[in-house]
């Protein structure tokens, strides 16, 4: 028996190589991780957007999922900082 399931977004190369990186997860396997961070995405607090990306925040951390809308595709997992952000939503 398979296990199937769909959800809404994609995955960059780049994006899952940072996520395992900076969550400490390399030992997962590709659908581990990204079983992991739709998890996250789920759950994610608080969030804000520009013009070409959302950004989810990762619970308890000042991490944050870059997503970009066109496609919803998960571009990378970085920290912002509260001035980064500013500067990120003057920019929009």
């Amino acid at each position: 028996m398979s296990y199937y399931y769909s959800h809404q977004f994609q995955f960059s190369t780049h994006g899952l190589q940072r996520i395992k990186e900076r969550l400490n997860i390399k030992h997962m396997d590709d659908f581990q991780a990204k079983d992991h961070c739709i998890k996250l995405l789920e759950n994610h607090g608080d969030y804000f957007e520009d013009r070409n990306f959302r950004y989810y925040q990762v619970l308890q951390k000042n991490l944050y999922f870059v997503v970009q809308k066109d496609g919803d595709v998960i571009v990378t997992l970085t920290p912002i900082s509260p001035s980064k952000m500013l500067k990120l939503l003057e920019q929009s």
